[in-house]
């Protein structure tokens, strides 16, 4: 009876250690579950990356700048190729003839035109070969009032008829002036009342000298004709 009576006891000094056993354990489950809830968190912290993830929109700012450094690059492609005398000799001639003819022929006409300042290709105004290729091409439509500014002598739109004149006797003639202030001042007392054309070979006129001065560019034998006391251009 007595040993009986001391295994009831020893089991009820077991049974509380056991229930606080399994308490221990059921504390450490929840500890597990509070685990899985901080791997919900970590998986907030990931989806916290993706949003930087979509800082990757930077990158689109940088192709923003780099269009924007592509579109200079075309400004700089676009930049407008300089007057040529080869054109301009093959348009004057072609829509300025006849009677509004300004070369002899287009050899000659590409000999003058070395003389010509270059100037742009927008050029519209001005003592340029720009501005006498520009009036070159309108003389398709227009070439009564088109084909003497774009001739050697610009016709007050293309720069001032000697201006023209003693750019080609300078460079052309330098035994008859050496200097275009000589020459602009013997300009200055020459006759403007004949229109310009190809065709005035005679008679005591700026216009006389014009011709024979783009002429002068192939041959300087003709120098002696666009002198002030020409030999040709008398009346």
């Amino acid at each position: 009876m007595k040993a009986y009576s001391l295994r009831f006891a020893g089991f009820a000094i077991l049974a509380p250690v056991l229930v606080f056993a399994a308490c221990k354990k059921d504390e450490g489950t929840t500890t597990g579950d509070g685990a899985g809830t901080t791997s919900v968190t970590t998986t907030t912290g990931t989806g916290a990356g993706g949003a930087t993830g979509a800082g990757g929109t930077t990158g689109d700012g940088g192709s923003a700048n780099g269009g924007a450094g592509g579109v200079g690059g075309a400004g700089g492609a676009g930049g407008m190729k300089e007057p040529t005398c080869a054109e301009y000799c093959k348009f004057v001639t072609l829509n300025c003839h006849d009677i509004n003819a300004m070369y002899k022929d287009e050899p000659a006409c590409l000999k003058a035109c070395a003389a010509f300042p270059v100037g742009a290709i927008a050029d519209t105004t001005g003592n340029t070969l720009g501005c006498r290729l520009a009036h070159a091409h309108e003389a398709l439509e227009l070439p009564a009032g088109e084909c003497t500014a774009a001739g050697p002598g610009g016709d007050g739109i293309c720069g001032q008829n000697c201006d023209g004149f003693c750019e080609i006797a300078v460079k052309f003639c330098p035994q008859i002036w050496g200097e275009a202030k000589a020459c602009q001042a013997d300009c200055a007392t020459f006759d403007t009342n004949t229109w310009y054309s190809a065709n005035v070979v005679k008679g005591d006129s700026l216009a006389c000298r014009m011709f024979y001065a783009t002429m002068s560019a192939q041959d300087a034998l003709f120098c002696d004709s666009i002198k002030k006391a020409s030999s040709v251009c008398v009346n």
